[in-house]
């Protein structure tokens, strides 16, 4: 059996692929984010899950054999939220200790009082966030028009994105995030006719997509003005899946910092983290860095608790970087078997590019040889017509000479 799994970013795919996994047992060839699919006769099983991205709906086609599809769908406001702190991992800011400062800042604010920020001036921000990890200047409090109009054509592309992708793919089964995490998977079960009593634990190194495992917690970080400003964005794609319309907000909010600057910061460090596995010496150097943290960590921040709260988020970094790099590390000696796939995969991709790139040349070498030759035809037309016409010129002449040589014998002899 084929079964393909699609959906936005952040909506369940990643636990939804673990959990059919894990219930297959073996469930043959599995592929992650694959490009495309060369449909076969052959009977192997498949289980693949990809991401739905812009402009990139008609790679769903490749797909097109399998035999079973499932597109997972969440609350757009949900996922907004989810999405919102999740890009920060893949954002060149996160090697921008200013920006990742301010944003913390942003977050511990909204943590300690939800109404006193807006989930619009936190996307303003995360949009705004500079292009690179230097000390560039980040979005002021306060957005300006053009910010929310860039927020809003943001989330609407998201939204057209979605609805276009089930419009075109109608063959999907369609299932809930909401429906996943609550372990209501009758309809899911009998589509694919097994039972799905695997656990949907995903690898260490997927660990940093599992944020709350939950839904309806948007509640708890929207405010008025987020409601006035997303539910025109959001309205008709809730209507189109089933979502009620309703956004009511509670009296008393409460937002986890484990599921907010906790989170942020986690994978903050595990991006640099994996940033220094390119960088031996500055891995070194942070590990004797975290060597010494440890040591005086007792005496400065419990004994005598002196410590400035900047002091002691740099020390946890550190400690955090640490942590996951090693990590990191690690899982790649305790399983060289893994390492030696990952280094085939990559050079298998190179192989790919080097004979595509190889079939371009011959093509344009075959190209350039019929102009050649066809440029080659055309030149040798005027140059055999000159050649014929010197060919006569000359006969002529040597005839003249023979005549000529002919006469003046006569006179000799005469």
């Amino acid at each position: 059996m084929k079964i393909i799994i699609a959906g936005l970013a952040k909506t369940g795919t990643t636990g939804l692929f673990y959990k059919i996994r894990n219930s297959l047992g073996a469930p043959g060839r599995e592929m992650f984010e694959p490009a495309t699919y060369i449909c076969s006769e052959n009977a192997e099983s498949v289980l693949a899950k990809k991401l739905i991205k812009p402009k990139g709906s008609e790679e769903f086609d490749s797909f097109a054999c399998f035999d079973k599809k499932i597109g997972i769908i969440r609350d757009p406001r949900d996922w907004m939220i989810s999405m919102l702190l999740y890009r920060i991992f893949d954002h060149p800011a996160c090697e921008n200790d200013d920006a990742i400062r301010r944003m913390m800042e942003l977050l511990r604010r909204k943590e300690e009082a939800p109404a006193s920020v807006s989930v619009l001036e936190i996307a303003s921000f995360f949009r705004g966030l500079p292009l690179s990890g230097s000390g560039a200047e980040v979005v002021p409090s306060g957005p300006p028009a053009s910010m929310l109009s860039d927020v809003e054509a943001y989330y609407r592309k998201h939204v057209e994105m979605i609805t276009s992708f089930f419009q075109k793919h109608s063959d999907y089964f369609v299932m809930k995030y909401e429906d996943f995490v609550g372990q209501r998977l009758e309809s899911l079960e009998k589509y694919l006719g097994i039972s799905l009593a695997g656990t949907a634990a995903v690898d260490a190194q997927f660990q940093r997509v599992v944020r709350t495992k939950g839904a309806g917690d948007w509640r708890n970080w929207f405010t008025q003005e987020d409601v006035l400003f997303f539910k025109p964005i959001f309205a008709e794609l809730l209507k189109s899946f089933g979502y009620p319309d309703d956004w009511e907000l509670p009296d008393a909010q409460t937002i986890s910092p484990e599921h907010a600057s906790g989170y942020v910061r986690s994978l903050i460090c595990e991006r640099r983290a994996k940033a220094l596995l390119r960088q031996p010496q500055r891995a070194q150097e942070l590990i004797a860095q975290a060597r010494s943290t440890f040591k005086r960590f007792p005496s400065r921040h419990l004994h005598q608790a002196q410590t400035t709260r900047a002091e002691l988020e740099q020390d946890l970094r550190t400690l955090q970087i640490t942590f996951h790099f090693l990590v990191q590390r690690l899982a790649e000696l305790a399983d060289p078997a893994a390492r030696l796939r990952k280094l085939e995969s990559q050079l298998s991709h190179v192989r790919e590019k080097l004979e595509t790139t190889q079939i371009k040349l011959d093509r344009t070498r075959d190209e350039r040889g019929q102009i050649e030759n066809s440029l080659a035809w055309k030149l040798m037309r005027p140059l055999r017509f000159l050649q014929k016409f010197l060919g006569i010129l000359c006969v002529g002449f040597s005839m003249d000479w023979i005549c000529l040589a002919d006469n003046l014998g006569d006179i000799a002899l005469s």
